[in-house]
């Protein structure tokens, strides 16, 4: 999967870049070109009936870090801003994607399963207390660093930061190349390639 990542960092810096915050990014909202085991070459993110402006198209601001929002997104992979019912920015996007690629890397988050009546309150306090050391355990060593450094940057983000999109795609690149050795599943046709995306 670690193909995937690279693709999806360009695609939510581009709707970031438009002002924008998607709000439900879940592995279902991530289509491909590719059928019957293809080659992919197009990523597309779609979905963006939630998408909202986090800052003012006129002036620039960011908006403020307020409650009484609402529940937005999907619970499975919604950031801990987006459960606790407040404001989201893109560090809400970015907690999200963290989620996914944990998910897609371990089959599972560790806050699945949780039941009964209680359950809002135990899975927001799961996502809050959960520590990137015990996300990315039991994950294959060279993918877990990478995933590590994602989680510490996503976990580290103020409301209003810019994520470092360019640090968080060296750092997968890396990774790709070294486990192309191993692992002929993460090499693109023709070498590494930085996939086309699109916004749907």
């Amino acid at each position: 999967m670690i193909w995937l990542i690279v693709p999806q960092l360009h695609l939510i810096q581009l709707l970031h870049d438009h002002g924008y915050t998607h709000q439900d990014l879940k592995p279902e909202n991530i289509l491909s070109d590719g059928q019957n085991n293809a080659i992919v070459s197009r990523f597309y993110l779609i979905d963006l009936a939630s998408a909202t402006l986090y800052r003012d198209p006129k002036t620039g601001s960011h908006i403020q870090h307020t409650t009484a929002h609402g529940i937005v997104g999907t619970r499975r992979y919604m950031s801990i801003d987006a459960y606790g019912g407040r404001a989201q920015s893109r560090r809400s996007d970015i907690q999200s994607l963290l989620y996914i690629f944990i998910y897609l890397a371990k089959g599972g988050l560790p806050w699945q399963g949780i039941q009964g009546s209680e359950r809002e309150r135990l899975t927001c306090n799961a996502k809050e207390q959960v520590q990137a050391e015990g996300l990315v355990r039991g994950i294959d060593e060279q993918l877990a660093g990478a995933l590590l450094g994602f989680a510490q940057h996503a976990f580290a983000l103020r409301f209003d930061e810019r994520p470092d999109y360019e640090d968080l795609r060296q750092r997968f690149g890396v990774t790709l190349e070294m486990m192309t050795d191993t692992d002929e599943r993460c090499l693109w046709p023709g070498g590494l390639l930085t996939p086309e995306g699109c916004l749907r």
